[in-house]
């Protein structure tokens, strides 16, 4: 308890403090050694993997995965402003177009088909009724 009352720093504070302003960030005590981190310099890196689109959604074996990353493609290269988040006519445009990616490439022969001759032709999928939509679905 005598320790507390004899501490001058506990009555009037560390040295610093009674110095002018302009004296106080030349403490050794706030200095930091070392820049902050908001003062750092980033370095960002961009990678670049060419691959076909077919290749790109075999990938991933999670379809939300695809879903984010192929909506995360999409805003970049259609240079949208960027936002935190996914919106989602983002996820769902995303979803959209790895469906078509996925129908050219594995019923490339059904779509030409159809296109040619309103019909498809020795199919599997002729028993269905295969017909394409206004926007090129199968």
């Amino acid at each position: 308890m005598d320790t507390l009352k004899n501490c001058r720093l506990g009555l009037v504070g560390p040295e610093w403090l009674s110095q002018h302003q302009e004296q106080w960030l030349n403490t050794p005590l706030l200095r930091h050694p070392e820049p902050l981190p908001e003062q750092q310099e980033v370095t960002t890196v961009k990678v670049m993997i060419q691959c076909s689109p077919a290749e790109f959604i075999t990938i991933f074996s999670i379809l939300s995965r695809l879903e984010r990353i192929a909506a995360y493609y999409l805003r970049f290269f259609t240079m949208q402003k960027t936002r935190r988040y996914l919106t989602s006519t983002e996820l769902r445009d995303a979803l959209h177009a790895c469906i078509k990616v996925a129908q050219q490439e594995i019923y490339a022969q059904e779509i030409i088909d159809h296109s040619k001759k309103g019909q498809v032709s020795k199919s599997q999928l002729q028993p269905l009724h295969p017909f394409l939509d206004k926007e090129g679905y199968l």
